[in-house]
């Protein structure tokens, strides 16, 4: 899927897969794709799930590549609850090369009323995020009730997020968890792993590994090409 349309793809509805997608790649499938300035204001992204949709899963039976300079590579808002977001590669071409486009957020969670989606799920079924110039992962205001777990955050020479994950002004969110394999590994931010800020009240940070492997019995560098074994193990 590629265009300089505002959004790749839209979701208003609910129930829906969106699985083995190939989203703002070139015709090669080698590089990611620039918009241009058709997406220099507005919310410019690569899936977009919107009008209270629920229920929707986006990569949770195959994973989709995303990439592309978007605003955010998949944003969630207007009041969008119990979708699940997993198994995905974001800031990826699809030969797992950190493709060097500069995205403001990978992924954002807004709205009033907008609770119970699931970013990732254990560190199997969780994103890979990589190259994100603001945050990789943010919960915005109003934004409540929403896990994030299991996922993977790696930043690169020359363009690291500033945070893996914000909590602005958003409620009773969990980031990581107790149960086995849930916590988030985040490694080569700019600035901070996780940032709680506003008026922010109930969230739970658990279990996430910050600079290390997921034994934490290794730190993860600034890498560019990413093969087998995955940057999880």
């Amino acid at each position: 899927v590629r265009s300089r349309r505002q959004r790749q793809m839209c979701i208003r509805d609910s129930n829906n897969k969106i699985d083995g997608n190939i989203i703002g790649m070139n015709d090669d499938l080698d590089q990611a794709h620039k918009n241009g300035t058709i997406c220099t204001s507005g919310e410019c992204s690569g899936i977009y799930i919107t009008n209270s949709a629920s229920n929707n899963e986006i990569g949770v039976v195959k994973k989709n590549t995303i990439a592309g300079d978007h605003q955010y590579q998949i944003l969630i808002d207007g009041g969008a609850n119990g979708n699940k977001v997993q198994n995905n590669d974001i800031g990826l071409d699809n030969t797992v090369i950190a493709n060097g486009e500069s995205i403001q957020t990978a992924i954002k969670i807004t709205g009033n009323g907008t609770n119970n989606n699931e970013i990732g799920l254990t560190q199997i079924e969780g994103n890979l995020i990589v190259h994100s110039s603001n945050q990789a992962i943010l919960i915005d205001a109003g934004a409540s009730g929403n896990k994030v777990s299991g996922n993977t955050f790696i930043g690169s020479t020359g363009l690291s997020p500033e945070s893996a994950i914000t909590i602005n002004g958003a409620s009773n969110n969990i980031i990581g968890g107790v149960a086995d394999n849930t916590g988030n590994i985040i490694s080569k931010t700019a600035a901070d792993a996780i940032v709680v800020k506003g008026t922010s009240a109930g969230n739970e940070i658990q279990t996430n590994f910050i600079g290390t492997n997921a034994t934490g019995s290794a730190d993860i560098g600034p890498c560019l090409l990413y093969t087998s074994p995955s940057p999880r193990d």
